[in-house]
This record gives structure tokens, C-alpha cells and sequence, in this order.
């Protein structure tokens, strides 16, 4: 059957991320004299994951977006892209599923991206209840004992023994931070985010403050110690 293993690619990809599925037919080949023809229909693909916004990026959601979201915030983070775009609040930790024809009339744009990633450390960590942070309802997110929210004290690594600048910022982060520890953040205050809609960023900025002005979004990769290289393996050198 022409066109089956399109279909079962486009059938694959669809399961994995939002696509818009196009079909077409092509002429393979025609006779004139018995005014035959053999046509084609292989399934054209436009997929927004590459190009669009990643996993861990802070993206714009539109105000249609936020409307029919229950009154969702304009600045989100994407975490999970399969066949729906998963986002979460990391100042209430609501959580939020766009499904792909929704998606497609009214695309996202990627507001911080994985090269504006910023490594802090972890000066404080402080509990926050759910409900003063105006969210009651159990999110549906992986990790569910870990997911929990917090106000944190971050300072630069890079600020460290330069200046004594810090701040704090409301997390989803909580269960996974310690004192001591770092991790990986976007710096809404320099990102450059011409182009959209100002007040719409102003409002997803100063729901709370300047508990917003920094999102959170991993623990930063432990660097390789000599501690933890394991002495029963052979230590390969160099031999002139």
C-alpha cells in the first residue's frame, strides 16, 4: 500500500511531539493511452519542537492561551513536550496542558532559552504552603514528594567573593534544594525579550515582586572530584 510507512512515521512523531500533518499527492506516473495514473500520498510534517521552544525554557503563552487556561500567567516553563505541551507556574506550582490543535492556533515563543542558563548557589531554602501561594490543587507533575514549593536565596556563582548580591526567588524547586547546593536559572531581568507584549511580561514579572525576576529550573551538574574516581580502576597515564 503506497504511502503506509509515511503514515506510520507520521503516526510516530505525532505520539511524541505536536505536528501538523499535511497530505499531498504526487504524479509517480501517467499513460495517456490508457489514461491510467499512479499517484503518491506521503505525509508532510511540521514540527514545532525543533526551532520552537525546548523542555526547561521559561516560553510566552498568549493571552488566548491564558483564557481558556483558567486565567494561566504569560511567562511559563515548558516541562514536557509529547503530543501536548505540559507548562508549569513555578511561583504556584499549577500545571497546565496545551493538546496540539490548541497549540497550533496560537504558537509559543521561547522567552529564555538553554544557552541563557545562569548557575547560582543555594544561600536559604524556606518552605511555602500551597495555599498562601494561592494554589491548592495536587499538581500531576513527575516526583510528586520533590515538586514542592519554596522561597529561595540564591547569589551568582560567578558573584561569589565579588559582591554580596542576592535574592530571593519562589521555586518548585523546594524539595530538591539544600544550602550549600547550586543550581541552573533564567535572569528575567537580562534577558532581552523585545518584540512581546510588554504589559503582558510585566504582569507575569510582578505577581509577587521580585520572587519572579529569577525561575529555577534544574540542580547544576556536580563537577568530577578526585573523591570520586574509584581506586579499584586502573589509573591510565600518559607515557612518554
Amino acid at each position: 500500500m503506497v504511502g503506509t510507512q509515511d503514515g506510520r512515521f507520521a503516526d510516530f512523531v505525532s505520539a511524541h511531539v505536536p505536528t501538523k500533518v499535511k497530505q499531498s499527492r504526487h504524479l509517480i506516473s501517467h499513460d495517456a493511452n490508457s489514461k491510467s495514473r499512479v499517484n503518491s500520498t506521503p505525509g508532510i510534517l511540521n514540527v514545532i519542537c525543533k526551532g520552537s521552544f525546548y523542555e526547561r525554557e521559561v516560553v510566552h503563552v498568549p493571552k488566548g492561551h491564558c483564557s481558556a487556561l483558567n486565567g494561566a500567567p504569560p511567562l511559563m516553563l515548558c516541562h514536557k513536550v509529547t503530543n501536548a505541551v505540559r507548562l508549569v507556574d513555578p511561583v504556584t506550582l499549577r500545571s497546565f496542558d496545551i493538546p496540539t490543535p490548541e497549540y497550533w492556533k496560537r504558537p509559543l515563543d521561547s522567552v529564555c532559552r538553554r544557552d541563557h542558563l545562569t548557575e547560582y548557589v543555594v544561600l536559604n531554602v524556606d518552605p511555602v504552603d500551597r495555599t498562601e501561594a494561592g494554589s491548592t490543587a495536587r499538581h500531576n507533575l513527575p516526583g510528586r514528594g520533590k515538586m514542592t514549593l519554596a522561597d529561595v536565596e540564591v547569589a551568582r556563582a560567578c558573584d561569589l567573593g565579588v559582591n554580596d548580591d542576592r535574592i530571593v526567588v519562589r521555586s518548585h524547586l523546594g524539595g530538591f534544594l539544600r544550602p550549600g547546593g547550586r543550581v541552573m536559572g533564567y535572569d528575567l531581568r537580562t534577558v532581552n525579550v523585545s518584540g512581546l507584549d510588554d504589559e503582558c511580561l510585566q504582569g507575569g514579572r510582578s505577581r509577587l515582586g521580585a520572587k519572579t525576576d529569577v525561575v529555577l529550573v534544574k540542580k547544576a551538574p556536580r563537577a568530577v572530584t578526585v573523591d570520586d574516581i574509584n581506586p579499584a580502576l586502573p589509573i591510565i597515564r600518559n607515557i612518554p
